[in-house]
């Protein structure tokens, strides 16, 4: 880009990202294709390649929790009228990091690379565009 066209283009907060991806696109079109509509798909591509691993990883947690959803619901039926400041909360917290523990569950398991995913992909947040 020409330096004295940087300012016309804004990309504003999320510019940390923007801008290395302009660059990257840039390039696979300038290297390879000639057609940015092409250089788009490829580097889409590429992006969904590289988060590939931490999609299946937050898979595998998700259906980990999934399958003691019934037991974590027991033991929320059982502490159901405890308020957050009576001290069996905390018997109700050990009982489900227990549960957790015993079938080799991490319940922020799936944030990380939930997290790593959210400025490539409006798919992996849930949302639409």
């Amino acid at each position: 880009m020409n330096p004295k066209l940087e300012q016309v283009v804004d990309f504003g907060w999320i510019g940390v990202l923007a801008k290395p991806l302009f660059l990257i696109v840039n390039w696979v079109n300038d290297s390879w294709f000639r057609n940015f509509g092409w250089s788009i798909v490829v580097v889409t591509i590429a992006i969904n390649l590289v988060l590939f691993p931490l999609r299946l990883s937050n898979m595998k947690s998700m259906r980990k929790m999934q399958a003691l959803k019934p037991q974590i619901d027991v033991i929320n039926a059982k502490y159901k009228n405890v308020s957050l400041r009576d001290p069996r909360k905390a018997e109700q917290n050990e009982e489900t990091m227990a549960l957790y523990k015993k079938n080799g569950v991490n319940p922020m398991g799936g944030c990380l690379p939930m997290a790593l995913q959210i400025p490539f992909s409006s798919h992996s947040t849930g949302c639409s565009r």
